[in-house]
């Protein structure tokens, strides 16, 4: 009896390769980082892979089978980089900072990432599935986010409607980023954002709650 393995490449008695689940979602993210869910294809990655499409049927029942565990696959991986810029430092404008460039100058380093997220959220323009994944990952970013400004201002509404200005403006610029190419110019371009957003969205939000914290020391 074959019995199924989770995380290596076998070999059967006729000499035909078999991958794991892993990595025909491996190869299908690197396919769709290069030119949308359109390539995700079984066909298509079987050659890619240089496997038959019967390794595909032994580790998924179909092709929407594959394309929820590709969409759940990005959702976790998206949740799991949250906890990178959750707020931890006590000081409310340094972590919406720390936020911002760590979703800026970092991200422009990973182009891959970029144009997976663009063509996730262009998915789920049309598949269903994918935009429930979309929403719930846009939803727990907006709360993160938030959190973040609801500690930078005593407003409530404020801090909704800057969550939503620095989450289009985040949005904004990983668009920009991931058009351009990979090089010490994008670099500049992602440092000259983090700057601009933090100079008209963060600074001007920290006042308010300055000054209210000096009225209350009178």
């Amino acid at each position: 009896m074959i019995s199924r393995k989770s995380n290596a490449s076998t070999t059967s008695a006729s000499g035909a390769r078999s991958l794991d689940r892993r990595a025909w979602l491996e190869a299908a993210t690197d396919a769709i980082a290069e030119g949308g869910f359109g390539e995700a294809r079984i066909l298509t990655l079987a050659k890619r892979l240089g496997v038959t499409r019967g390794s595909f049927y032994w580790h998924f029942r179909d092709h929407d089978d594959f394309i929820r565990a590709l969409l759940e696959r990005w959702r976790d991986e998206q949740l799991q980089a949250m906890v990178a810029w959750r707020p931890g430092t006590g000081n409310a404008e340094a972590d919406l900072r720390r936020a911002v460039h760590l979703l800026l100058t970092d991200m422009a380093r990973d182009a891959k990432a970029l144009r997976i997220e663009l063509a996730v959220q262009d998915f789920a323009r049309r598949n269903p599935l994918a935009a429930s994944v979309t929403v719930e990952v846009n939803r727990a970013r907006m709360k993160q986010g938030l959190a973040l400004f609801d500690a930078l201002t005593a407003d409530p509404g404020r801090a909704r409607a800057l969550t939503l200005l620095l989450y289009a403006c985040i949005t904004g610029a990983r668009l920009m980023l991931a058009a351009a190419p990979q090089d010490a110019k994008t670099d500049a371009i992602a440092a000259e954002l983090d700057r601009i957003i933090g100079d008209a969205i963060i600074v001007p939000s920290a006042a308010p709650s300055a000054s209210l914290r000096r009225g209350m020391a009178r």
